[in-house]
């Protein structure tokens, strides 16, 4: 017989698995502080990258400063309709997959 715990385990404190929206909430702040994009290429190829993904995208929308990662996740976030951590990991996969679309 397989035992599942019904606890999961956070800083100080358990939370029950059905209070799930607490542990989402838990899940949002620990990636909200986890900003840096963690590229497999250097900017400026995933800058070409993501305007062939996504031609709506200009260079304004894709500047980007090191150490300013935030500012370019919600300027994205922004003109896409979705979430900084929706951005972050579509940023990370395209820089990651490197090969031709078609």
């Amino acid at each position: 017989m397989l035992l599942i715990f019904k606890l999961i385990r956070m800083p100080a404190q358990f939370i029950p698995v059905k209070d799930l929206s607490k542990w989402r909430e838990y899940c949002f702040q620990l990636n909200m502080d986890n900003t840096t994009l963690h590229l497999a290429v250097p900017w400026p190829e995933v800058k070409e990258l993501l305007k062939e993904v996504n031609s709506d995208l200009t260079d304004e929308d894709l500047d980007f400063e090191p150490g300013k990662e935030q500012l370019l996740l919600e300027r994205l976030a922004h003109k896409m309709g979705r979430g900084t951590a929706h951005v972050k990991a579509w940023i990370e996969s395209v820089s990651s997959n490197t090969r031709p679309a078609f």
